[in-house]
């Protein structure tokens, strides 16, 4: 499968984010300055309060409350880059901690904007708290028709926290197979093995199947004649079966077996080989078995039969 392009915080980015939050706070301190005198310090400090107060007294809308709340907006967005680049520096081993950390990186995310939504109306002067006691915070979610919102956060939850599926696993949901590229609070989002990228409401995700839990079955359904020997063509594929499984190398999980004769069909007597291997090489390990028994075959003159029509002309 084609590399999902995750899109993490790079150092350029990080280094912005520490500039946007060491200027805004000097912006908005003078008196931490370390290069200036203490009179323009205090000048400084001075000017900005008495600016403050002229412009923005009575509590009314002013071009320095809009500033300041867009500094604070500034900060919280570099915060959270900060946040993110440092979790994305945490190296990451199986899919169960790609999944946590991927989850706790979605619940930073909100979080963050919520609280710089927060921070920025109240300093413009909203009442935050009166604003939540008298609408009431259920009636604002349902004003606002974030049930299915609600219905996807509560899924995602109990996806991640039932470990129903991880970062790197195989799911089949409504007949797409894909592998898990990351999971959110809201959101799944599988990849296929064309990379066509599928992206699901968690509060969707039903009648799912996971096959990276237990190694998944290649299966090699081989015809052979009704005049070929049975009792032959099987010692054949059994003495052949050990060298098989060793020249896969690590394809395999278990060695390759027989299993029988799977099918008495119209023209053919059908026989099944299979080897347990990762679903994430299951195609490789079914093309290998097909592969291998097909030059079995033709090395000991077994015949395979295939349909064939007869013409007549009149």
């Amino acid at each position: 499968m084609k590399n999902f392009k995750d899109r993490s915080v790079k150092l350029p980015t990080l280094i912005i984010a520490v500039a946007v939050i060491i200027a805004a706070v000097l912006i908005l301190n003078p008196a931490i300055i370390p290069f200036i005198s203490g009179e323009t310090k205090d000048a400084l400090s001075e000017y900005l309060s008495d600016y403050y107060a002229a412009i923005g007294k009575d509590g009314a809308l002013s071009l320095s409350r809009l500033i300041a709340a867009g500094v604070a907006l500034l900060i919280v967005m570099a915060l959270n880059r900060i946040v993110m680049f440092g979790m994305g520096r945490i190296k990451l081993n199986s899919g169960r901690s790609k999944t946590m950390v991927g989850v706790i990186k979605s619940v930073v995310n909100y979080t963050m904007f919520i609280m710089g939504v927060l921070w920025a109306l109240s300093i413009l002067g909203l009442n935050v708290a009166g604003l939540f006691a008298g609408i009431g915070i259920v009636s604002l979610i349902v004003g606002f028709g974030a049930q299915s919102l609600i219905e996807d956060v509560i899924t995602g939850f109990f996806i991640i926290f039932e470990g129903q599926y991880n970062i790197g696993d195989i799911i089949v949901l409504d007949g797409f197979r894909g592998e898990v590229r990351k999971i959110g609070v809201r959101t799944t989002v599988l990849e296929d093995a064309s990379g066509t990228v599928k992206i699901v409401n968690n509060s969707d995700v039903r009648n799912m199947q996971n096959r990276s839990r237990k190694p998944s079955a290649a299966i090699c359904d081989i015809r052979i004649g009704y005049n070929e020997s049975i009792e032959r063509v099987e010692g054949i594929i059994k003495d052949a079966l050990p060298d098989v499984t060793s020249r896969a190398g690590n394809m395999f999980k278990t060695p390759i077996q027989y299993l029988g004769v799977q099918q008495l069909a119209q023209s053919a007597v059908i026989l099944r080989i299979v080897g347990y291997a990762n679903e994430h090489d299951i195609f490789d390990a079914q093309r290998y078995l097909n592969r291998e028994m097909k030059m079995l075959f033709d090395k000991n003159n077994i015949n395979i039969p295939f349909p064939q029509m007869d013409i007549h002309n009149k």
